[in-house]
């Protein structure tokens, strides 16, 4: 049976359109996507992102456990701090990427909710004798998304502290009318944004909180697809759409997501080969179309009167004007500004190359 997040019920008095992300229903628009997109840009949205994975790791042995599995330096994570990572198999493909909180006894693991399961096998295999325990604690907290030019001022007044200059992943703890809140400082798509994190059945009451700062109706509730075209438009890869356990980290542009001074970590041969190499074969990039159709995900891009690569996602980006998606493409074809074609069922869709992220 799907499940369904925290706020289901409020974003469908809204007349919320509905998805299925790894399980869970999903709010897909709330009101129209043209209203959440502008407000995103304007004032501020709020999402349930309740759907994501999370594995709670304790023990005393887990910074270094984590440390010898990930990526990242998890190591030097001061409390409270938080990091992009990833884990790789044996031969250097992704098993997932994830975000990585230190908590005061634990370390909390966020991922996609179809890599919950995969994610935990893998690490499981390599606990021996180390003090290190995994729980599956998805679903336990809601996670309500903040986002855009009024999303600072709403977490500063949740934690009565400035989140103007805020650290990226920086997490700050607090209480609000006897309701315990964690805000992370976490962008999903340009300009600011921040994860709340409260115990599930009290969703709504962080709702009501967010509500009652909203002096100017300047905040709008929105869905997944307003999420997504702004994720496309930081070039953020999406695990499950835009790479998968056939990729290598650098092919899908993780680099926020690894140390190379670090060390020693599970399939770090492969990618220290190949950073050192320089040659990639192919690796995502941004296309930008030249009108406003969206290709679709597994669209063929020719270029040179060859198949050079796929579409994994895209959208029309209202900003910049133009539709524009995240892409594999050859090595030939990685400098911005490529001419190339891509193959939609509604026709041949010109595009050029473009550098990501498309906007910051």
């Amino acid at each position: 049976m799907l499940k369904k997040t925290p706020l289901y019920e409020t974003f469908e008095a809204q007349g919320a359109t509905f998805c299925e992300i790894g399980g869970w229903v999903v709010a897909e628009t709330v009101t129209s996507w043209e209203d959440e997109y502008q407000a995103a840009q304007a004032a501020a949205i709020v999402a349930d992102r309740s759907y994501r994975g999370r594995i709670r790791v304790t023990g005393k042995d887990r910074l270094q456990f984590l440390h010898n599995m990930l990526s990242n330096d998890i190591k030097s994570l001061r409390p409270d701090a938080g990091i992009h990572a990833a884990l790789l198999s044996r031969k250097g493909k992704l098993v997932s990427d994830m975000l990585v909180y230190r908590r005061a006894e634990a370390v909390l693991l966020e991922m996609e909710p179809q890599r919950v399961g995969p994610i935990s096998e893998a690490l499981s295999r390599y606990i021996v004798t180390e003090d290190v325990a995994l729980e599956d604690v998805s679903g336990q907290d809601a996670i309500i998304t903040v986002a855009g030019p009024f999303s600072p001022e709403l977490a500063s007044g949740l934690m009565d502290s400035s989140f103007a200059e805020s650290t990226p992943f920086q997490s700050k703890h607090g209480k609000v009318n006897d309701l315990p809140l964690t805000v992370v400082s976490v962008r999903h798509g340009p300009g600011p944004g921040f994860d709340v994190y409260v115990a599930a059945d009290r969703a709504k009451d962080l709702l009501q909180l967010l509500s009652d700062m909203d002096r100017g109706g300047d905040i709008t509730l929105a869905g997944h697809r307003t999420m997504d075209t702004r994720r496309i438009e930081i070039g953020s890869p999406l695990f499950g759409v835009d790479m998968d356990d056939s990729h290598l980290l650098l092919e899908a542009g993780l680099l926020s997501a690894v140390s190379f001074n670090k060390g020693c970590y599970v399939g770090q041969e492969y990618v220290a080969r190949l950073a050192h190499r320089g040659h990639l074969n192919r690796k995502l990039v941004g296309l930008k179309l030249a009108g406003t159709v969206a290709p679709e995900h597994g669209d063929e891009i020719v270029g040179d009167n060859r198949s050079i690569g796929q579409v994994t996602s895209a959208a029309l980006s209202p900003a910049l004007g133009c539709s524009i998606a995240l892409a594999y493409a050859h090595r030939d074809f990685f400098d911005a500004d490529t001419a190339v074609t891509v193959k939609n069922n509604r026709g041949d869709l010109p595009a050029k190359v473009a550098d990501l992220p498309f906007l910051e």
